[in-house]
């Protein structure tokens, strides 16, 4: 079948602000999310990506660690364009390492399930009172 990537960089932060769901929406097949952001205060593009199984490819940097964990397979240095070619390589061509990506999204779905985020700002506010 046809693959199509959707990249989101720096250079696209319109991208980054209106997020995948109006792309989703159209019907598109996102099968890849790629952040090559330098510094990132933490992209609400992950947790769109992750509530709809697409594997991320991003720079290693602190908010994205957190976010992904520090052993995701889909991250790279920043600046390092020959790891990301060979991590899109991958993701083309190795269908294991692929699906490995998907599972360790599928993970990371309920830290951002919406009853999760809900509890845990009652949690925060609990504390606070």
């Amino acid at each position: 079948g046809h693959k199509s990537f959707y990249i989101i960089d720096a250079e696209s932060a319109d991208d980054i602000h209106n997020g995948l769901h109006p792309i989703i929406a159209r019907g598109t097949a996102v099968i890849l999310l790629l952040l090559t952001s330098k510094s990132e205060g933490g992209p609400s593009v992950f947790s769109e990506a992750i509530m709809n199984n697409v594997p991320i490819l991003s720079t290693r940097i602190s908010a994205t660690s957190g976010i992904l964990e520090p052993d995701y397979p889909g991250l790279f240095p920043v600046g390092d364009q020959r790891r990301l070619a060979e991590l899109l390589d991958r993701c083309e061509t190795d269908k294991g390492f692929y699906r490995e990506l998907v599972g360790k999204i599928r993970k990371l779905k309920k830290r951002f399930a919406p009853t999760t985020e809900l509890n845990a700002w009652k949690r925060l506010m609990s504390e606070l009172a």
